[in-house]
């Protein structure tokens, strides 16, 4: 059971981005809404959650609920950055890595999501955030700007 304290730590660390807390909580609740132990209607305060059920960690994973927020990241190359809509870094190092055979650092470029870019082929102004309703999966290669450049090319 969650207590008072456990679940104002937990808030606390979603909030600051230090780990996936507010995730955890969501899942547990819709885990025990999916087996009837509660309704939509039950008081909050005599719920009982489980946050660390192996169940809750899968649907975690699978995100089921596609609550997990969209970042944007970038590569580092020797042109510049190349940019990418995803979920976790992992996954955008490993389709860096497997489009460019480069293994380079990859960085959280969320500071950026909101800036406007230009797509150089067609010359659309797009923001990241924006952009991220458009893309067929994720993560996505958005293309490559030069250092301090909006101007993505693909």
């Amino acid at each position: 059971m969650v207590n008072v304290s456990e679940a104002f730590a937990l808030l606390v660390e979603a909030i600051t981005g230090k780990n996936d807390g507010f995730y955890r909580v969501v899942y547990a609740i819709y885990r025990e809404l999916q087996l009837g132990t509660l309704t939509a209607s039950s008081p909050f305060c005599d719920a009982v959650l489980d946050i660390t059920h192996l169940e809750v960690e899968v649907l975690m994973k699978s995100d089921v609920l596609a609550i997990r927020p969209v970042q944007l990241y970038a590569a580092r190359s020797d042109v510049g950055y190349a940019f990418y809509l995803a979920r976790d870094a992992l996954s955008v190092k490993h389709l860096h890595s497997d489009t460019f055979r480069d293994t380079t650092k990859v960085i959280n470029a969320s500071r950026l999501l909101y800036t406007s870019f230009t797509l150089a082929a067609t010359g659309e102004t797009i923001s990241p955030y924006d952009f991220r309703h458009r893309v067929p999966c994720l993560p996505y290669y958005l293309g490559r700007a030069e250092a301090g450049q909006y101007v993505l090319y693909r």
